[in-house]
């Protein structure tokens, strides 16, 4: 299957640290933006200066976990706000530069609701396929992520697991654009350039 078939207005990489081949195929992407995901193991400052270097090199957004004071004093685009968040941002709006976006990662309809307390506008679906984070008894799968996602109206990013033999798939479902890791790290990678919505 040729990745060129397939369409998506937004691309992020969750992400860690760069390294020559993921940023070769980061340069194959249009609209694609990071986030900076600190590597539990090895938290490397070091690697998050990279990473923003050459984001402001390449023009790609940037997006830190959770971490708002760190979002503004680096002047990112904006924070992911992951399930285990309870910081309630909108007292801090008045710091925000505009365009500042606060996403939500969400499992259910019921993070969905509280993500949405805390002012995010978009949000992560997951886990949509098999990843070693996740057992199979809480994989949503195409058609859950269908339904749970149904009535939702802001724009939805479906992440987890995708890799060559799943990517398909995602023209069944109602989003705006996926989320992925490992995946950027593929040689596979060819020139995904022609990406619109499927929505």
């Amino acid at each position: 299957m040729s990745f060129n078939t397939l369409y998506s207005e937004y691309f992020y990489l969750f992400t860690s640290n760069i390294n020559s081949l993921s940023k070769k195929n980061i340069l194959k992407f249009k609209n694609i933006s990071l986030i900076y995901q600190e590597n539990k193991n090895n938290t490397d400052y070091n690697n998050f200066i990279k990473i923003k270097k050459f984001c402001k090199k390449e023009k790609i957004k940037l997006y830190v976990f959770d971490n708002f004071k760190f979002a503004i004093k680096h002047n990112l685009n904006g924070i992911i706000l992951s399930e285990k968040n309870k910081l309630n941002v909108l007292i801090n709006k008045f710091l925000l530069k505009k365009n500042f976006k606060i996403i939500g990662k969400i499992h259910n309809q019921k993070e969905y609701a509280q993500k949405k307390l805390l002012g995010c506008s978009e949000f992560f679906l997951s886990p949509l396929f098999k990843n070693n984070k996740y057992s199979v008894n809480k994989l949503l799968g195409t058609n859950k992520f269908r339904l749970t996602s149904l009535a939702w109206k802001e724009k939805i990013y479906a992440l987890g697991g995708l890799n060559y033999s799943n990517l398909n798939k995602i023209k069944l479902l109602k989003c705006n654009g996926i989320g992925f890791a490992n995946f950027i790290n593929d040689p596979k990678i060819k020139k995904p350039t022609l990406f619109r919505g499927w929505v």
